[in-house]
């Protein structure tokens, strides 16, 4: 998936070059955008309507952003007019376990019945991932110095999504 998409990005800089609009090419970098419909958080929903158990990878990491703060990052670059490429992330990476016991706080604070969790591994799911690593968050040092646009909080992030439970 990453040699795909540097391959892409290779071959936009390599026409945008030829066409002499380099200082027009933006490129955005993004990690996982999540939203209430995007797995497994749409199942944790529907689990949790029903008061059913959810079982959350401890394994797999990510550094979650949603859609309405990209397409704010994407709108700072084009109002600035910006070149280059621009990050834009979590500001920490996050297994979905951690992740949900995160939400579990939001909940509480919501004065709402917590997800019930029972932790898992994406082998024990029957999920099979290439490369599992714990390495997923962006440096935004560019993105933030041209465009001020910060990585997004865990905590942001929950307390989106939790009112969707």
């Amino acid at each position: 998936y990453g040699k795909i998409k540097f391959n892409c990005e290779k071959e936009i800089s390599n026409i945008a070059a030829k066409l002499n609009k380099t200082k027009k090419l933006a490129i955005l970098r993004l990690t996982k955008n999540i939203s209430p419909d995007t797995s497994p958080f749409s199942n944790w929903i529907i689990a949790y309507k029903k008061s059913e158990i959810i079982y959350p990878f401890e394994d797999l990491f990510f550094s979650p952003v949603n859609f309405e703060s990209s397409a704010k990052c994407i709108k700072e670059i084009l109002n600035r007019e910006e070149s280059g490429i621009f990050h834009f992330s979590g500001e920490e990476d996050i297994n979905y376990l951690q992740f949900a016991k995160e939400l579990n706080k939001e909940l509480i604070n919501k004065n709402k019945k917590t997800l019930k969790i029972i932790s898992s591994t994406s082998h024990e799911r029957g999920i099979k991932v290439e490369d599992i690593g714990e390495i997923t968050k962006l440096d935004m040092n560019y993105t933030t110095e041209r465009i001020k646009v910060r990585p997004i909080s865990i905590k942001y992030i929950c307390k989106y999504l939790v009112d969707y439970f």
